[in-house]
C-alpha cells in the first residue's frame, strides 16, 4: 500500500511541484519507510510551500532523532500553536525535552 501511495504522491509532485500536499504525503510515507533524507527534503519542500502543522511536527521528530535539539524545539513550538492532537503531541515533546538531559534526545536505532 505504501509503495502505491508513494508512487501516487511522486506523480503528483512531478505534475505540480508547487502544491504542498504531494510533498507532504510523500515525505510522511518516506519517513514511515525510514527513508529519512528524502522524507526531510519533501517535508521541507512542503513547509516552504505551505507551513502546515503536520510538516513542522514531523520535521521536529526527524531533527530530534538526528540530535538537532534546538531545531526540533523550534519545530515543536510551531506545531503547538495550532492545537489539536498534533499540537498536544508537540507539547508533550517539548515537556520531555525540557526535563531530559541534552545527550538523551536521540532515540537509539531511529533515523
Amino acid at each position: 500500500m505504501d509503495s502505491r501511495a508513494a508512487q501516487s504522491f511522486s506523480t503528483a509532485v512531478a505534475i505540480n511541484p508547487d502544491y504542498y500536499l504531494g510533498h507532504l504525503g510523500l515525505g510522511l510515507i518516506q519517513k514511515k519507510q525510514a527513508r529519512i533524507a528524502q522524507a526531510k527534503q519533501n517535508l521541507l519542500n512542503s513547509k516552504q510551500l505551505l507551513p502546515t502543522q503536520t510538516a513542522v511536527y514531523h520535521l521536529g521528530e526527524i531533527e530530534l532523532a538526528q540530535g538537532n535539539r534546538e531545531t526540533a524545539v523550534n519545530y515543536f513550538r510551531s506545531a503547538t500553536q495550532q492545537g489539536g492532537e498534533l499540537g498536544e503531541r508537540a507539547r508533550a515533546q517539548l515537556q520531555t525535552l525540557q526535563t531530559a538531559p541534552a545527550d538523551t534526545d536521540k532515540p537509539e536505532g531511529r533515523y
